[in-house]
């Protein structure tokens, strides 16, 4: 038969549900197929293109692991476990974007990049410099002679007129790159550039000229993880105890999984890529999931009472059941909080459809308060202190990642089993659980990150915490359960 053409490849065609199946939309509801092709394949110039791909030279990510323990008994019967764990990944899988706009293009006159010069126009907006008092900057004069007419301000200077328009979309410095000079702005013939960097004037210059974004796989991923681990349990009698106690620090420039999405519109954190291609190591801070303090404390005591026992031991028949075979449990449960980034709010400094972290400009600490100026839970005692430590990301940064800590979180867990050994045979019994999570009904605050009370956009709840962590909720929990034994 003859060939299958794009569109009328098998493809996945949908999912199903107890309600029935559900097909995915035509493929030209996503991309315009082309009607022939040839190897290279050339994308049509499209600065509006959204996109992915892999790295051709990508590797094999590996992870080198240490560990060195020593185990020492102690007097009073007590077991001692003493322990460092490391980790340590290279070449690890991470998301960054080829269609990022040129942060580092050079005036070859001045030798002066946008970069720079951009930096300087930013620290002019910050101290509300009139535009006629902007003086020239040596990249936007040689490089964008044609800026003024082209933004419509043709009595400016190409500085002034860069200038004005940096303030007109301050402080998301990269949205007008994107839909004033190199973007949906242009259009063939028309373009700020000097014939000389622009030949086509076509106006693509600092984006790639078929996408705006083209995230990719590549290798720029690394981490390291140290720990110090320790663990101390003995046992008494028909008692258990033990506890475990782990000190670490995990550090890395991209903490996304290597099944992540691609979905490039959704505000940092949650989205795993890295927000400056140019220069990945500057995303580098502490994990998304970094422990700092990890603790848990555990026994399994069966009570002394019934046949056999210390208290009751002549019990026999229905006396002995009712007295004996009890056992209760317990496990305590503590860790610090998980590092938070402040969302930049809706600003993209650096890549244009990435928001970013805002930049800490002063010491910022968190501290849960259980009501704040307003009457709610807060991550700060003082939040407009707290956000008044916040700037917006300057273009070509990546901000303050991982900068803050959730709250931390406790718990304690008790069980109380009851074991019934039946008449006609002791392998034949009847067990009796009755298990409390959360026995205190200890509240522990949710700190998500991404969710607006942590960005600049919403000022009026900045900090405020509006959750409980924990199954259900994190309030108190009973399960009760029945097992036969035979």
């Amino acid at each position: 038969g003859s060939a299958d053409s794009l569109i009328s490849a098998p493809r996945f065609s949908g999912s199903c549900g107890i309600g029935g199946c559900a097909g995915l939309p035509a493929i030209t509801a996503f991309v315009t197929p082309p009607s022939s092709a040839a190897f290279p394949f050339t994308p049509d110039a499209n600065v509006s293109n959204i996109g992915f791909v892999t790295d051709t030279q990508l590797r094999t990510p590996y992870a080198m692991k240490f560990n060195l323990s020593f185990q020492r008994e102690l007097p009073k019967g007590f077991v001692m476990d003493v322990a460092y764990v490391g980790t340590v990944g290279k070449q690890l899988l991470s998301k960054v974007d080829l269609a990022q706009s040129t942060l580092y293009l050079t005036d070859p006159q001045s030798g002066q990049n946008l970069y720079q010069a951009y930096g300087q126009i930013i620290d002019l907006i910050n101290r509300d410099v009139d535009v006629a008092n902007v003086g020239n900057i040596a990249f936007f004069q040689n490089l964008l002679p044609g800026l003024p007419a082209f933004y419509g301000v043709p009595d400016l200077t190409p500085t002034q007129a860069f200038y004005q328009m940096a303030r007109d979309f301050s402080p998301s410095w990269a949205d007008p790159l994107y839909f004033v000079i190199d973007g949906v702005g242009t259009s063939p013939g028309s373009s700020p550039w000097n014939t000389q960097i622009d030949p086509e004037q076509d106006g693509r210059v600092l984006f790639q000229p078929q996408f705006v974004s083209l995230p990719a796989w590549f290798n720029y991923g690394k981490s390291n993880y140290h720990s110090m681990q320790f663990s101390l349990r003995r046992r008494f009698g028909s008692a258990f105890v033990g506890a475990n106690y782990v000190f670490s620090k995990s550090i890395d420039n991209g903490s996304a999984a290597e099944n992540f999405g691609f979905n490039t519109g959704t505000p940092f954190p949650t989205n795993g890529q890295i927000p400056n291609a140019f220069a990945p190591d500057a995303h580098r801070a502490v994990s998304n999931f970094d422990l700092r303090h990890n603790f848990n404390a555990h026994f399994v005591y069966d009570l002394p009472f019934g046949k056999g026992q210390r208290f009751g031991g002549g019990a026999r028949g229905f006396l002995g059941q009712i007295i004996g075979g009890f056992t209760v449990t317990g496990i305590y449960r503590f860790h610090s909080g998980f590092p938070l980034t402040p969302d930049n709010g809706f600003n993209f400094p650096t890549n244009f459809f990435i928001q970013g972290a805002a930049t800490v400009t002063r010491p910022l600490s968190s501290g849960i308060t259980r009501r704040d100026p307003s009457g709610s839970p807060n991550l700060f005692s003082d939040p407009q202190s707290a956000r008044a430590s916040l700037a917006p990301t300057r273009f070509g940064e990546t901000g303050s990642r991982n900068v803050l800590r959730a709250p931390a979180f406790s718990t304690f867990d008790f069980g109380l089993n009851k074991r019934i050994y039946l008449p006609w045979s002791e392998k034949h019994n009847i067990e009796l659980r009755a298990t409390v999570f959360n026995l205190f009904n200890t509240v522990n605050f949710s700190a998500r990150p991404g969710e607006n009370r942590f960005t600049l956009s919403s000022p009026a709840n900045f900090g405020r915490i509006t959750r409980t962590v924990g199954p259900r909720g994190g309030s108190r929990e009973m399960e009760f359960a029945v097992r036969y034994t035979f």
